[in-house]
This record gives C-alpha cells, sequence and structure tokens, in this order.
C-alpha cells in the first residue's frame, strides 16, 4: 500500500464537516444529562439535540431493547466535538464539571438509607456521564468523557496549524502527555456550553484490522494518512488536518450484540473528495443528491 502521508504545512481545510450523527440507545433521558444540560446543545424535540449555531445535530433513536455492552467492541470510540479557541474549552470545561457537581449532590441527596439510588430519579443503570481523562496531544488540548450508554466523547481545542510538528516522512506529531488543566482552566473564568463556531472535529472508531480499514477510508472518504507511528492507532484526514477520523485495534475485534447502543450513522455535509454524491439514480431537479455507504470497518453507515 502506497503512503499517503502529506508533508505539506499549507492552511487546513475542515470540509466537507460531520452534520448529523445517529444512535442507537434504550433511552434518552440519561444521554440527555450529558449532551443537553452538560455541554449545552440546544433540543429541537426529545431525541434530537443542535448545536446552537445549526451546524451538526445528534439524533438518538431509542429502541428499548437495545443492550449496553460494558466491554470495549468494533464501532465508536469517540466523538470529538471541536472548540473554537482554548477559552472556549475551558468555558465549556467549567460547565461539564458544575453539572458533575450538582448531579453527585442530588444522587447523595435522594439515596435510599441504605445507599442505594432512587429509581424514579436515576431510571437507568450507571451514572448519566462520568469525566475518564485530560491529555495534551501536542497538537491540541482535550478532556475525554462517557454517556450512560458509553459512548465515547472528546471536547477539544487544537493548536495553531504553524504549531504542529511533522518528522522526516510527514508524520503529524501527536502524543498523549499531561495537560495543564490549572493553566486552561484559568483562560476562561466564566461557563459556557459548546458554543457558535464549534463543531465535530473528528471521529474515532474501534475497528478489527488497521490495514483493510486505512484501505476502506481511502477508497470511499478519499482520506490521506496523517499518522501511522502511534501504536495500535492510525489517523486520516481530508485537506492537511490532524486527523478526522483517527481508527485503533484496541476492542481486539470484539463485537457487540445485533441491536446494540451507540452510533449507528454519520452524515456528512457533502461528498468527500474523490466521491460520488449520488448512489446512481439521477437525482430530481432541486433535489440535493445524497449516497449511502456501508457499513465501514465499525460497522457505521455514511452518508451525504
Amino acid at each position: 500500500m502506497s503512503d499517503d502521508i502529506s508533508s505539506s504545512q499549507s492552511s487546513v481545510d475542515l470540509s466537507p464537516k460531520f452534520c448529523r450523527l445517529e444512535y442507537r440507545t434504550p433511552a434518552y433521558e440519561p444521554l440527555a444529562a450529558l449532551y443537553k444540560d452538560a455541554l449545552g446543545l440546544n433540543e429541537v424535540e426529545p431525541g434530537l439535540l443542535r448545536s446552537v449555531d445549526g451546524g451538526f445535530e445528534l439524533a438518538f433513536k431509542v429502541l428499548p431493547d437495545s443492550t449496553r455492552d460494558s466491554e470495549t467492541t468494533v464501532g465508536l470510540y469517540h466523538v470529538a466535538f471541536l472548540l473554537p479557541s482554548r477559552a472556549a474549552l475551558a468555558a465549556t470545561l467549567r460547565r461539564v464539571f458544575a453539572a458533575v457537581r450538582s448531579a453527585t449532590e442530588r444522587r447523595a441527596e435522594t439515596a435510599a438509607p441504605d445507599g442505594a439510588r432512587s429509581a424514579a430519579v436515576n431510571g437507568f443503570s450507571g451514572p448519566a456521564f462520568f469525566i475518564e481523562g485530560a491529555t495534551d496531544h501536542l497538537v491540541s488540548e482535550a478532556v475525554y468523557l462517557r454517556d450512560a450508554d458509553g459512548n465515547g466523547v472528546e471536547l477539544y481545542a487544537d493548536r495553531d496549524p504553524s504549531e504542529w510538528r511533522r518528522d522526516a516522512e510527514g508524520n503529524i506529531a501527536m502524543d498523549t502527555v499531561e495537560l495543564d488543566m490549572a493553566g486552561l482552566l484559568a483562560s476562561a473564568p466564566s461557563t459556557e456550553g459548546i458554543c457558535a463556531g464549534s463543531s465535530i472535529g473528528h471521529l474515532h472508531f474501534h475497528v478489527p484490522d488497521l490495514d483493510s480499514a486505512e484501505a476502506f477510508y481511502r477508497k470511499n472518504l478519499g482520506l490521506k494518512v496523517t499518522q501511522r507511528r502511534y501504536p495500535g492507532a492510525r489517523f486520516l484526514a481530508w485537506g492537511g488536518y490532524h486527523h478526522h477520523l483517527g481508527i485503533n485495534t484496541w476492542a481486539k475485534d470484539r463485537r457487540a450484540p445485533q441491536g446494540a447502543a451507540g452510533l449507528v450513522r454519520v452524515r456528512l455535509s457533502e461528498p468527500p473528495p474523490g466521491a460520488s454524491p449520488s448512489s446512481g439514480a439521477e437525482p430530481q431537479p432541486g433535489a440535493v443528491p445524497r449516497r449511502e455507504l456501508g457499513p465501514d470497518p465499525a460497522g457505521i453507515i455514511w452518508s451525504w
């Protein structure tokens, strides 16, 4: 397989955009605790959340029989919300931390004498969400969460592309080092949800095999490899970004049961480079051509 890592340091083109993600879930309310209450996405209707400027939306289809898998399985690792600045990231984190404190206090107040949580308040198993960690990736600063269904969520802000380093082979330098959380939070004394100008910056999937997954995404989505040195993972992008898609084999090919909760569909704002904009049939005048692709190696359907 030819190596298409680019050494170009040209300006970053972030299109096409991730404009809609569709999930399967056994219950919407526990997810709303994170995406609506903590992150501040607007609720268009129950099960449909949209960013404040309409740039992206999350749709949750409730199927009560869908299951939450406690094991790491092939599929979504995390969705990453890109904030437009370090201060915007800090303000959103402050809102998340406040929501965690509030939820913790409510659980303590409603706990039964034996320590059991009130089923009336927590009509689902497990906490609404929790904070997993925080990392400096050299190209960005990031904090990781996990929602009630086990879906990963990253909140991050990029450093200026002029600060991204590349090695002699063109790999963009990315690492996992300690985040200066105190310095980050000091950049914004106020709290705010995911603000205007934010986007879904990238997705990261568990896949069974890196080589076959890379080949699929290169051929069908026009993505190019930007980093292949990270242990057990690869990163791909359009237009010189550090990555729009991460893939890894950390799930060791474990598969979720049929109908499990999680991400099922991704919609792009426009056809990816080199892809056909339609599925073959001629679109009607004035209609927006759409194509559906998949399932991909992570079991996800793509459309545009």
